[in-house]
């Protein structure tokens, strides 16, 4: 991203514009860095899940599963009663406090998690105390500007030529998650990640009502039998319909000899 994109970002969202950023570890460095601006901070890293309960079988602390104790009591999250499952994610949390952003963390790991900062591929990750962020990491945060002296808008022209001046309004919203796999074809349907999304885009563009858990296409509904339904089920198929079928038969051959 480049110096005015980051200002135009800042531009739009100072008009009272919604944005929704999905930033995986290593990706836009520069975008990350200036998430500060509205008291985001984005780590360098790699979140890890050390809890069994919350990794997939297998022991892929790759992969994030979050459920509702993980959630913090927003109305994107609220509704979802499941778990959402992340893949390949990077902290994102609170940074330093901005007079004019409201601030919330909207997703934390277990207790048992850390951020992996070293990422030379060579070292085998573990949790190093006093570097690695350890325990209940955030991975995504909402930001709400209530007072738009908090943002300093700079030059949006590639010339360097000043911001062109625009009304501001309070109101901008910035979403923010350290990881775009959840909204991929591969994980999209997967545990309440869809809900997570529409609700994140309902929240962002002021839809309210919009905000709540979907029917899921793929559930079926199913029948369950006790050992005696069972047992007349069997019966009434295997003996009383075929003998009523039966006997109806005879009785219409009966009375037609009669004739």
């Amino acid at each position: 991203w480049l110096a005015p994109e980051r200002e135009m970002v800042a531009q739009y969202i100072l008009q009272g514009g919604s944005l929704v950023l999905l930033i995986d570890p290593e990706h836009a460095p520069k975008l990350s860095e200036d998430l500060a601006r509205y008291g985001i901070a984005v780590g360098r890293d790699i979140v890890l899940e050390s809890n069994p309960k919350y990794q997939l079988v297998g022991g892929d602390n790759s992969f994030l599963l979050l459920d509702g104790e993980r959630f913090a009591d927003h109305p994107i999250t609220r509704p979802i009663r499941g778990m959402v499952m992340l893949r390949f994610a990077r902290s994102v949390g609170r940074g330093q406090g901005v007079p004019g952003i409201q601030l919330q963390e909207l997703m934390h790991t277990s207790e048992y998690a850390w951020a992996e900062t070293t990422l030379d591929g060579s070292t085998a990750p573990a949790p190093d105390i006093g570097t690695d962020r350890i325990g209940r990491v955030p991975v995504a945060v909402v930001a709400e500007v209530v007072d738009t002296s908090a943002l300093t808008i700079g030059s949006t022209h590639l010339d360097g030529s000043p911001a062109t001046p625009v009304e501001a309004k309070k109101g901008g919203r910035l979403i923010v998650f350290g990881d775009s796999d959840f909204t991929s074809n591969e994980l999209l349907d997967q545990a309440s990640n869809i809900d997570l999304l529409q609700n994140t885009l309902a929240w962002a563009v002021g839809e309210g009502d919009q905000v709540s858990i979907r029917p899921n296409p793929a559930a079926r509904g199913s029948l369950t039998l006790g050992t005696l339904d069972a047992l007349l089920m069997w019966l009434l198929s295997t003996f009383v319909v075929p003998c009523l079928a039966i006997g109806g038969a005879i009785a219409t051959y009966l009375s037609r000899r009669k004739r």
